[in-house]
């Protein structure tokens, strides 16, 4: 979708990773592409000409694991220094205005914020209006070994033989109050040729 948008707008999207990063790291990889994903959307929105850079770096290795730096960077209109105050307070306090225009409904900047700090990182921006924006996901991540499974092509079904082959015997517990949710862990875990073997129904706590 990306790049038939930029495609059409005519603008140049490109991605790359500091040598440096870990190739392997524990990470939350659907908060971390939600945010991206929201942070590139809105680059592709307000830029007309110009570029979309996606750029992850490593900040510095410390005792936990490393520190890491995810920053998209547009040539758009930019955002001027109120409106910046605006969006990085609580939605409910924002002007209404200032969140429909720069920011996306579904991921308002008090949202990011808050997946970022679960996360254990911050977010920040760097504006100039007129010039462009760089957007930043800053998070410490643990590195691991490659996993014993080969990882597969998103919506593609691992074969049942994987967990076998790997001497690996996985069983697991999903739990999610929401019937969506529930449906959707089961659907990942299927991915990973896990299959379901029952479901209890959830009870609404007295």
């Amino acid at each position: 979708t990306y790049h038939v948008v930029t495609s059409a707008k005519e603008l140049v999207l490109s991605a790359s990773v500091d040598d440096a990063v870990s190739p392997w790291l524990i990470a939350d990889g659907q908060g971390i592409a939600q945010i991206l994903g929201n942070f590139v959307s809105n680059a592709i929105k307000f830029t007309s000409q110009g570029s979309v850079q996606v750029r992850v770096e490593r900040v510095e290795t410390v005792e936990s694991g490393q520190t890491l730096r995810f920053l998209v960077q547009d040539s758009g209109v930019g955002i001027d220094p109120e409106a910046q105050k605006r969006l990085f307070q609580p939605f409910h306090q924002a002007d209404m205005e200032t969140s429909r225009v720069y920011g996306d409904p579904d991921l308002d900047q008090e949202h990011r914020r808050s997946l970022a700090e679960m996360m254990g990182g911050t977010i920040a921006m760097d504006s100039v209006l007129g010039e462009g924006t760089t957007m930043s996901l800053s998070l410490t991540l643990v590195p691991c070994d490659a996993p014993a499974i080969p990882l597969l092509p998103a919506g593609s079904q691992a074969p049942a033989s994987a967990f076998a082959a790997a001497e690996t015997q996985a069983t697991v517990l999903a739990v999610d109050a929401h019937p969506t949710n529930r449906h959707l862990l089961v659907s990942q875990l299927a991915t990973l040729g896990l299959r379901e073997i029952g479901r209890a129904p959830c009870r609404e706590r007295v």
